[in-house]
């Protein structure tokens, strides 16, 4: 009987899982998490934030992560990266810890956080089965959207994978609980 208690902190630990999800997508609708590209090219994804818009009623003001595995946009001959925010607030960069803010709260249940073209010149510079997937931050640790009161809650990433064959789900990481890190300078 002693260890009912503990059981059940476990399971309630375990149900509160994050209710927002940041992912990278091929389309509006936060669904398609995957896409093909050749040498010439272009292919424009979408990273959005997926929050519950009960909890987040009043929306979400800033947001913290970075995209692991992403190429790199050095140029010709390879390809190029170009990024475009919704946010002219934005602190950091996508391959180490990013951070990005708005003026006024972003309503869900799906708000864009911005949108990356890739241009391919290079048939090779992406290469195949290239799974890119939203992570902690480096500097803050943590995957987090900040709701309107400027809390800091923990987030899920997702996956996109460009030239799939297999194990093409969008994915799910959790991130782990610290400080939220770059996101408090951007106020």
């Amino acid at each position: 009987m002693k260890l009912l208690p503990g059981i059940l902190i476990c399971l309630i630990a375990a149900t509160a899982s994050a209710t927002a999800v940041i992912g990278v997508y091929a389309g509006e609708t936060g669904e398609i998490c995957e896409a093909d590209i050749d040498a010439g090219g272009n292919v424009t994804l979408l990273i959005l934030a997926r929050i519950d818009p009960f909890e987040f009623s009043g929306g979400i003001t800033a947001a913290e992560f970075r995209i692991d595995n992403l190429p790199s946009g050095g140029g010709y001959p390879e390809g190029v990266i170009s990024p475009q925010w919704t946010s002219t607030v934005v602190v950091g960069d996508l391959f180490t810890d990013f951070s990005i803010a708005w003026s006024s709260p972003q309503y869900g249940p799906l708000v864009t956080i911005g949108s990356v073209n890739f241009q391919a010149f290079d048939g090779g510079w992406i290469g195949t089965q290239r799974a890119m997937e939203v992570m902690e931050g480096d500097v803050c640790g943590c995957i987090a959207v900040v709701d309107d009161y400027l809390v800091a809650h923990e987030a899920a990433g997702g996956r996109f994978t460009f030239n799939c064959g297999y194990d093409c789900g969008c994915g799910g990481i959790q991130s782990t609980e610290s400080d939220w890190g770059e996101v408090k300078t951007l106020y």
